[in-house]
């Protein structure tokens, strides 16, 4: 089958989405897939082909021609994705929603090949009847969601979706890195983009109200991102910033051992969360997780199995349960144990890649059956 994946920034550039898309097409690749990634140039100096992993990358200017408005490089961009898809000629087109499926659209393969539209994030307001979310559904064979919240949301803003929408969980190649004990001294982690909706200054307050209780503890953050500065001046006024450690970015391969130093991996977001890929790769390494109550959060975690779940903008709440799992070892033990069977069994990516595949093949049968009548 001949796989033409559409996303707006993949390798080199690091994240949840690319590091998602990048698994699912090795995995897919594995199985005999021939696949192609369309994409922007995103910030770098990169070439316009190359390969990656044994996937051709394909890179456009998308979001220059669609801010500059210019017609002669929307014209020319558009007549390079029109014959690189003539060229490839796929059988579908895997589409992360992004502005930049308005060039797929006009193309003639669009109307040839299957199209099937995932969503990762945010499902965004539907308006008026011509906005962008419509006029990608209405080309759409297929759309997938990566939680109930996220699909129940879809349906209820494109209620037109309800009979060509599924949910399919994120899946992740398990890491290499041995899963270490859990650590006797305590440490907390918290990882993600330094952004305000995800809560890193309610974990930073509750860490403080933590600090004499249990006085060799350290909260380690691991991102980086606007809001950086700002934290790091709560650290200081709360008078533990000698304890609290910002390492900025780190790249996916480094999260497996940040995991193995931790004792409880803290998710304080106060948006709704489509999913919550840092509570598999906790889970992964077998690590309990203490997150709010929020979006698909809810499914990442199974309160009090595999962690436990606290309401958002509450301190209070988040370091009472990150107290119980640093004073009961057994049960932190227990639940960490308990978060890595359930990432194994429903979070890896061949569970994930069978559930495109499936629906991969399930949309080309269709349409041929229907060419038959």
């Amino acid at each position: 089958m001949r796989l033409l994946l559409w996303t707006a920034t993949y390798w080199p550039y690091i994240g949840g989405v690319q590091v998602i898309s990048e698994q699912l097409l090795g995995a897919l690749r594995d199985r005999g897939y021939d696949a192609c990634v369309v994409t922007d140039y995103g910030n770098g100096d990169l070439p316009d082909e190359e390969e990656h992993d044994g996937i051709g990358v394909h890179r456009f200017p998308f979001y220059r021609s669609l801010t500059a408005r210019d017609p002669t490089l929307v014209l020319e961009t558009q007549r390079r994705v029109d014959a690189l898809e003539r060229a490839f000629r796929p059988d579908v087109v895997h589409v992360n929603f992004d502005p930049s499926a308005l060039f797929h659209l006009r193309t003639e393969v669009s109307r040839r090949a299957k199209i099937v539209v995932a969503f990762h994030g945010e499902i965004p307001a539907a308006g008026r009847p011509q906005t962008l979310l419509r006029t990608v559904l209405r080309s759409a064979h297929w759309v997938t969601t990566i939680s109930t919240v996220q699909l129940a949301e879809l349906r209820r803003v494109v209620p037109e979706t309800e009979h060509i929408s599924s949910l399919i969980y994120h899946g992740l190649v398990p890491p290499s890195h041995p899963v270490g004990p859990l650590p006797e001294t305590g440490q907390l982690l918290c990882v993600g983009r330094l952004v305000a909706e995800k809560g890193f200054d309610v974990a930073i307050t509750a860490f403080a109200s933590l600090a004499d209780r249990f006085p060799t503890t350290r909260l380690v953050i691991a991102g980086d991102g606007p809001e950086r500065a700002k934290l790091e001046q709560q650290a200081k006024a709360l008078g533990i910033q000698r304890r609290t450690e910002f390492l900025g970015w780190v790249v996916p391969a480094q999260v497996p051992a940040l995991m193995n130093d931790a004792s409880v991996v803290v998710m304080p977001s106060r948006w709704q969360e489509a999913f919550g890929l840092v509570a598999v790769q906790a889970a992964q390494m077998a690590r309990p997780i203490v997150a709010t109550r929020v979006g698909g959060l809810r499914e990442a975690v199974r309160d009090g199995e595999s962690g436990l779940l606290v309401e958002p903008e509450d301190p209070a709440a988040l370091a009472r349960a990150v107290t119980v799992l640093l004073e009961d070892r057994s049960l932190a033990l227990r639940m960490g144990t308990a978060a890595r069977e359930r990432a194994l069994a429903e979070f890896g990516i061949e569970r994930y890649a069978d559930d495109y595949d499936q629906l991969y093949h399930h949309l080309i049968t269709e349409a041929v059956h229907a060419g038959s009548r």
